[in-house]
């Protein structure tokens, strides 16, 4: 069984020598592992030399966009590929596997593109809330007065958060639902103090 030796110790400018190597590797579109693999030095210890040395991070760090953009331009290269074949009887047919493993080679790119640069490659999904024919919501036409007192609690915080505008159309609701739950409040005091006054006044 053959012994492991120790790795080799690198000067610092021999690491940024081996890391121009691997920069140039992944701009031609190489992952990490493997352009660290061609060059001969373990990912981790690479990995290591950047935590170290801030110039060596700054260049990875460019390297490593410069991959995500050869990705991307593959994703359109690929796709552009002519499917077409011609048979031994001179005939042109699909190539459907080919096809197939193309569908796949773009699919795994966008997905990796959109999981290391998300904000530029990734989908965006945006909810908009309107009103009628794809207008401004109108408030003046919305009855508020069905809605219990939580429901109205729960409106009245997300128009805090909202325009304040909109808080003139549902004030009057919301000044109706305190003056109730006043009412409550007083008639549920009342009651308390009746049914304790009752029983101190009963024979013992």
């Amino acid at each position: 069984m053959a012994k492991i030796g120790r790795p080799p110790i690198y000067t610092e400018e021999q690491q940024r020598e081996i890391g121009e190597k691997i920069f140039a590797l992944l701009r031609e579109g190489k992952t990490l592992v493997n352009a660290c693999k061609e060059i001969g030095v373990a990912r981790i210890t690479f990995l290591q030399w950047t935590d170290k040395d801030e110039v060596l991070y700054d260049r990875y760090v460019k390297a490593r966009d410069e991959m995500i953009a050869y990705w991307a331009s593959e994703v359109v290269t690929i796709a552009d590929e002519d499917p077409t074949f011609t048979d031994a009887s001179g005939v042109a047919k699909v190539d459907g596997a080919g096809v197939q493993r193309n569908r796949l080679r773009v699919d795994s790119r966008k997905w990796l593109l959109s999981k290391l640069k998300p904000e530029r490659y990734g989908e965006r999904i945006t909810q908009e809330h309107v009103g009628a024919n794809g207008g401004p919501i109108n408030f003046n036409n919305m009855n508020f007065k069905g809605l219990s007192d939580k429901e109205l609690d729960v409106l009245q915080k997300l128009l805090e958060k909202a325009d304040k505008s909109a808080t003139s159309f549902v004030q009057p609701c919301l000044s109706v639902s305190s003056r109730k739950r006043r009412r409550v409040e007083r008639r549920r005091r009342c009651t308390t103090s009746c049914s304790s006054a009752g029983r101190s006044s009963s024979p013992a």
